[in-house]
């Protein structure tokens, strides 16, 4: 990892995500760089007012706009930095979209990933670092990490939830190249919602859904322990196991009880998750979870 873009729209809640920026940065002795997006809907008028009596005209207020946001992003990263040594960084400012134009940077700088900030369980919510970071995985086909924790050092734990799909496997491979030295957990979930639907609550199909349940989880867990076998980083998984229920609720409940610091989720999985794994499941595992969520897109 030799690129590492960190997002910023310049308020508090950004520094999570700026400080584990620079842990990684320092971490993998990559280079660092900040971005800040100005809105295109800045009208002429309103730059004017902003920078009255700077003289330049709208031109050179827009100019001095990026200079002092650009200023904002160097002091925050200097701050953070201390007295220790600092990785190497820069910080740039684009007109535009929130998601396109940080998408547009990193394809443009060639960033190997792109850190996030989050504010809690109001991630899904927020403008900026909720539709952000959900249509950042959209529009660029790198990872993206939304931090919703000051880190207090790299990453230790970290929860994969993998289907044995392509994309999921790269999650994992994406995850163990994030934090070489923290220990890997597995997790599949059986997703009972379609069943449940099924079956209803009519009388007498208890031992039906019963039934079709303990299959599809132990189709899940077979599923499982088929692909960890052949992982190359088998050595580094310290558990893994097959849970069934809805599979939001199911991640976010075993990153509680297990201790984790991340979790990783591929973009889309075959079978049981196809099509929905980014569109709800990875929205609401942002959402309910505490902990910091790695989303990748593409496969190996």
């Amino acid at each position: 990892m030799d690129k590492i873009l960190y997002a910023t729209d310049l308020s508090e809640r950004t520094e999570a995500a700026a400080r584990r920026s620079v842990e990684l940065a320092r971490a993998h002795g990559a280079s660092l760089r900040a971005v800040h997006v100005i809105e295109a809907d800045l009208e002429e008028e309103t730059l004017r007012l902003l920078f009255r009596g700077q003289g330049g005209g709208a031109q050179e207020a827009t100019r001095e706009l990026e200079r002092a946001s650009e200023a904002r992003m160097t002091e925050q990263l200097s701050t953070i930095a201390g007295g220790q040594p600092a990785p190497q960084w820069s910080a740039a400012c684009r007109w535009g979209r929130g998601a396109a134009e940080i998408a547009a940077e990193a394809r443009d700088w060639g960033a190997d990933l792109v850190v996030i900030g989050a504010h809690g369980r109001r991630v899904v919510r927020d403008l900026f670092l909720g539709a952000t970071a959900e249509r950042l995985v959209h529009e660029r086909s790198g990872p993206v990490l939304v931090v919703k924790r000051p880190p207090a050092d790299g990453y230790r734990r970290i929860l994969v939830a993998v289907d044995g799909s392509p994309r999921s496997r790269h999650a994992l491979e994406v995850a163990a190249a994030l934090a070489p030295q923290a220990e890997l957990q597995l997790l599949g979930v059986h997703d009972t919602t379609p069943l449940e639907r099924i079956y209803g609550a009519g009388e007498g199909v208890a031992e039906e859904l019963q039934a079709a349940l303990q299959s599809g989880r132990q189709q899940t867990a077979g599923e499982l322990e088929r692909l960890v076998a052949d992982l190359p980083e088998r050595e580094r998984i310290s558990h893994f196991e097959a849970r069934s229920g809805d599979p939001a609720t199911v991640i976010s409940q075993y990153a509680e009880q297990a201790g984790v610091d991340l979790i990783a989720l591929g973009s889309r999985g075959l079978s049981r998750w196809q099509g929905a794994l980014l569109g709800s499941v990875a929205r609401r595992v942002a959402h309910q979870s505490e902990q910091d969520v790695l989303l990748t897109s593409g496969e190996v």
